[in-house]
């Protein structure tokens, strides 16, 4: 009630570019006309309110920008950090080959080569696994003996050479091809780091095979 009294005593007489308040005449000028419109339209706990949630908004964006980058510095843009592996040839990769025949019950197109094909990557990656097997782990185990020891780390190693990639592949006589393929070895690392296999701590070597069961990897 006592708002509506106050705005309905404030009108602008726009002829004579002035303010008249209950008979009174404020000229619009920029040194008295704009404060008392602005302190008489703009309640001062809705100022106070606002000028509240300003500095709020921006004493929170600073407190997160510290927590994602401490110190006020972030990350520097396009080098990627690695932890150093401890095994020497986890930077490297590993090339194999494969050969295979497609089946003579299929002599139709494309199903004869891509059956043909996958025979190939399939001993190819049987091939990969053998050199695997072959890295050194500790100076007296390679990675098959802790792969016969650990089922675990045995089908983590098998699953990320089954993401090998190919990288040549052609028919080289008529129904026979071959197929190369290519992997990375720092996932296979990876695997024996999360499992703490590392060249000073490995799991012991597995036992004598008893008869029946599968023949370990070499």
């Amino acid at each position: 009630m006592f708002g509506f009294l106050r705005f309905s005593c404030l009108f602008r007489d726009r002829r004579r570019g002035a303010i008249v308040r209950a008979g009174r005449e404020i000229p619009l000028t920029p040194k008295v006309a704009t404060p008392v419109i602005l302190r008489e339209m703009i309640p001062t706990h809705l100022v106070r309110t606002v000028f509240a949630a300003l500095v709020g908004a921006a004493l929170v964006s600073g407190c997160s920008e510290k927590a994602t980058h401490p110190g006020g510095r972030g990350p520097t843009p396009g080098v990627a950090v690695s932890p150093r592996s401890p095994f020497a040839w986890a930077g490297d990769t590993l090339e194999s080959a494969g050969t295979g025949s497609a089946p003579r019950s299929i002599a139709t197109e494309p199903q004869r080569s891509m059956a043909g094909k996958l025979k190939a990557k399939r001993a190819a990656i049987a091939s990969l696994r053998q050199r695997v097997a072959q890295l050194p782990v500790t100076p007296d185990q390679t990675l098959g003996t802790v792969m016969n020891s650990n089922i675990g780390i045995r089908r983590s190693v098998e699953a990320a050479l089954d993401k090998a990639q190919i990288v040549w592949e052609q028919e080289v006589s008529p129904g026979v091809f071959e197929v190369r393929v290519r992997t990375p070895l720092n996932p296979v690392a990876d695997i024996l780091e999360q499992n703490f296999v590392t060249p000073e701590n490995a799991p012991a070597a597995p036992a004598p095979r008893t008869e029946g069961e599968p023949a370990p990897i070499t």
